[in-house]
């Protein structure tokens, strides 16, 4: 099983970091499950396991497993996307556990987010001040918002290793690649980039960066004048030419000289 450290390139001290936590507005999956949000630097995470069990896959349905049933012979582990609940009890609210197949070929997440990759995953640790530091702030009563319980995984021995660590999935950055991160209950942060195909985690959902686009914008001040705005893609509004860089495009029916840009 091959395992390692997160790559960080720089470390953040950890006072700067234990202030960079915010609530975030929740959001609901395809099941009308609600999650709480945090916002951890420039990302927002997910604040609870995901749940859902209505998602869509390629090729395939999703079904629920056994997550009691143990040995290579397990449904959970015959290679079609499974999700299943420790010790098969979803009133323990610990979320739901998938395996790598559903990781793979399904879209669990809500819209607007996504399984978050190894990268993202290096991010978040750097941003609390490095991997040594990050696991602290990840459990529960952290300083990060995340609020991680030690709820176990899904391997062959079945569902093994509550109250000792919890792990969730991460991917590479084209999808086509599954990783294992696990949270220990002494804060210890690691990535598993191997040997976890049997496994089953959980979901921490990682909203998606909003895409740029190009608006079109008439300014009151020159009628006939066209800006484009470079902008997020929500919440876009006539006055989205203010606080970002235009680009000035002169109606064609009113040519005019270039006009400044609107502070």
């Amino acid at each position: 099983m091959k395992k390692s450290s997160f790559y960080l390139a720089t470390v953040l001290v950890l006072a700067a970091a234990t202030t960079l936590a915010a609530q975030s507005p929740a959001v609901k999956d395809r099941a009308g499950h609600t999650y709480e949000t945090v916002k951890i630097g420039s990302q927002v995470w997910m604040a609870e396991n995901l749940t859902t069990e209505q998602f869509p896959c390629e090729g395939t349905a999703v079904s629920l497993a056994n997550g009691s049933e143990r040995g290579s012979s397990a449904t959970f582990q015959d290679g079609q996307p499974h999700y299943a609940f420790y010790q098969n009890r979803p009133e323990l609210e610990f979320g739901a556990l998938y395996n790598q197949s559903a990781i793979l070929q399904c879209e669990v997440c809500p819209g607007g987010y996504r399984i978050p990759t190894k990268e993202e995953w290096e991010a978040l640790a750097k941003q609390l001040g490095g991997v040594d530091k990050a696991g602290a702030q990840l459990l529960r009563g952290g300083s990060s918002g995340f609020n991680a319980d030690m709820v176990g995984r899904i391997t062959r021995s079945g569902s093994v290793l509550e109250g000792e660590a919890t792990s969730w999935w991460a991917t590479g950055e084209d999808g086509s690649a599954a990783y294992t991160v696990e949270l220990s209950a002494d804060g210890t942060l690691t990535l598993y980039e191997a040997g976890n195909e049997q496994w089953g985690n959980y979901v921490r959902c990682v909203q998606e960066e909003p895409a740029i686009m190009l608006t079109p914008c008439i300014t009151a001040r020159r009628p006939g004048t066209l800006k484009t705005c470079l902008t997020e893609s929500r919440g876009l509004k006539a006055s989205c030419c203010r606080a970002v860089i235009c680009t000035i495009l002169e109606a064609k029916l009113h040519p005019a000289p270039p006009v400044a840009l609107i502070q």
